[in-house]
């Protein structure tokens, strides 16, 4: 079907015009109307004065999507914007449900999943875009990982229970009753509890490599990350790749060993690199023939460090980076 409209969702970030992304202005900058809660449209409205705008007050939020693509449906380019997280203040999900009726509209939603797999006894993180969340192949994957998950949050917390320590699986259920529970979640308990001040000392304390409550967990292999990944439609990119603080040698080995097991990219702009590295993993990402991503690698209060797009402040990923993963699809 020809589509006759696009919706952008879009997030400003903080507020501040220069912690705006590049990938949002470019956006907005495309987009003929500019749709949000008035104080968010307030905010952008002196860069972008030639745009229509349109905004409710706060607590309308099915009245802006449906706003959003009866403007699409005319044909237009509009932008949906919010201050913080696209996905969960910008209606993506609602913007996503509401498009099932409005099939002639495009509206640019990229799914995705992060794995955690085993390389030489270490952990690589796998990144899926472009993923079909529904697909079949997903499901006993992800399945064993939560499987193995649970097994080892009941052995952590039998070890914590075991040692005097206030805390146990049915509570860490009871607080955090819709996320898959992992170790910074034992961290935040502890924290409440008056054990820790941080979740940084959790992990330096307890809960880090080495320490006297972490169990390693079984991961799967690479490549049987990238067949999932594939088989569910997606682009298989190698994450943080400076992350693992291998010696260049042993990178490059990392690098080659993926692209041979079907890594289509590398994730080169990252929070936490450094302009020179971002250059290296261009330049590797070139030589072997292989696309680029990026990420914040944004995790809320567990990394106060990184904000939602800007990372650490100077991060940047070009929209034309989407662009290009899209082609390896």
């Amino acid at each position: 079907m020809c589509k006759i409209g696009k919706v952008y969702v879009i997030g400003l970030g903080p507020g501040a015009e220069k912690e705006m992304t590049y990938q949002a202005s470019t956006a907005l900058e495309k987009s003929e109307v500019i749709i949000g809660y008035t104080v968010y449209t307030g905010l952008i409205r002196e860069r972008f004065p030639d745009k229509k705008y349109l905004s409710t007050p706060m607590r309308q939020e099915v009245i802006r999507c449906e706003m959003a693509m009866d403007e699409a449906m005319k044909g237009r380019t509009v932008a949906m914007v919010c201050s913080g997280d696209a996905g969960i203040y910008g209606m993506a999900g609602l913007l996503y449900e509401m498009g099932q009726g409005y099939p002639e509209v495009e509206l640019e939603v990229v799914p995705g999943i992060e794995v955690s797999s085993d390389y030489r006894d270490n952990n690589v993180h796998i990144l899926g875009y472009f993923i079909d969340p529904a697909a079949p192949e997903l499901r006993p994957v992800l399945d064993w990982v939560k499987t193995e998950r649970d097994e080892r949050n009941e052995k952590i917390a039998a070890m914590f229970e075991r040692d005097g320590f206030d805390i146990s699986i049915a509570q860490l259920r009871e607080e955090y009753p819709d996320s898959v529970l992992g170790r910074p979640h034992f961290c935040e308990h502890l924290m409440r509890k008056g054990y820790i001040s941080s979740v940084k000392e959790g992990f330096e304390k307890f809960l880090g490599e080495g320490k006297p409550y972490y169990l390693p967990k079984r991961r799967i292999s690479i490549a049987k990350a990238v067949e999932t990944i594939v088989a569910a439609g997606g682009v298989p990119v190698l994450a943080h790749p400076m992350q693992y603080h291998y010696p260049e040698p042993e990178l490059i080995e990392l690098i080659e060993t993926a692209k041979a097991l079907g890594i289509r990219a590398l994730e080169a702009y990252y929070s936490e690199f450094s302009a020179e590295q971002t250059a290296w993993l261009l330049r590797a990402a070139e030589k072997y023939g292989m696309g680029v991503s990026g990420g914040s690698d944004y995790h809320g209060t567990r990394k106060t460090h990184i904000s939602m797009g800007t990372g650490c402040g100077n991060l940047a990923i070009p929209y034309s980076v989407l662009e290009e993963l899209k082609k390896l699809r």
